[in-house]
């Protein structure tokens, strides 16, 4: 009986903390990325002239391409305040 209770004392204060844990942001919904044409691209490119813009072409087939997009999250956040734009 005992072993019972403390067993059912255990769980129930397993289940408070899980209850009390501070829930997770809710992140934005996943949407494709935006397309550009050749006059959007060149529209992009006057908005940002004579300031830091790094412009990539990618696609989720191409390997490395996934291997280099976290180092470009990185270097959008690292130099996000010095003005780095990051396009990919």
């Amino acid at each position: 009986m005992r072993i019972q209770t403390g067993f059912a004392v255990l769980c129930l204060l397993a289940a408070a903390t899980a209850l009390s844990a501070p829930q997770a942001p809710k992140t934005a919904a996943l949407r494709d990325p935006e397309l550009i044409d050749v006059q959007a691209y060149q529209k992009l490119l006057e908005q940002y002239h004579g300031k830091p813009l790094l412009v990539t072409f990618w696609a989720t087939w191409c390997e490395p391409c996934r291997d280099e997009y976290p180092m470009l999250n990185e270097l959008a956040k690292q130099y996000a305040p010095q003005g780095l734009k990051v396009v990919a």
